[in-house]
């Protein structure tokens, strides 16, 4: 989690420096970070997709298509007009997911995108994560296990706390 803040600019590295896409001060908008305790805007579900392309300038047609096709891509289409108040735990980190996707941004962090899926909802959601991985984004998943994330990745880096800590 903290590695992913600090590749997401949120936080200063203690040492060394951030290279992100071979750029080592890239702009904000190359990189999005999905949290497992999300936070929404208030309104629609699709609203909390819109404003953020809203944001960065993606011309309404455009926000309203690419919004609704994420919603779709998560099975959750049928979200896109509730209130983002009344979603549950699982439907709001759905909608988060598909709030981050939906950027089409050149690097995907995401910090235990699947915690809160039941386990009907999953598969959508990996194959939603890997359309975007195969569509040529660099995408980083931090999880506490691998178990979720069996067969995604191309790479898998496994971080521990020093021996010395744990004793």
């Amino acid at each position: 989690s903290t590695l992913l803040r600090v590749l997401a600019l949120l936080e200063a590295p203690t040492a060394g420096e951030v290279v992100l896409a071979g750029d080592a001060e890239p702009p904000l908008r190359r990189a999005t970070l999905a949290l497992p305790y999300p936070w929404l805007f208030t309104g629609t579900a699709l609203r909390n997709l819109e404003r953020p392309l809203a944001a960065r300038g993606v011309p309404s047609g455009e926000r309203r298509e690419r919004a609704r096709r994420a919603l779709a891509d998560l099975g959750i289409g049928h979200l896109a007009g509730k209130d983002a108040r009344r979603l549950s735990t699982g439907e709001t980190a759905r909608v988060s997911l598909a709030r981050a996707l939906c950027l089409e941004t050149p690097v995907l962090l995401l910090d235990e995108p699947f915690a809160h899926l039941d386990p009907a909802a999953m598969p959508p959601a990996r194959a939603a994560v890997e359309r975007r991985a195969a569509a040529g984004a660099a995408v980083v998943v931090a999880a506490v296990g691998p178990d979720g994330l069996a067969g995604m990745a191309a790479r898998v880096v496994e971080v521990r706390a020093p021996t010395s800590l744990l004793s």
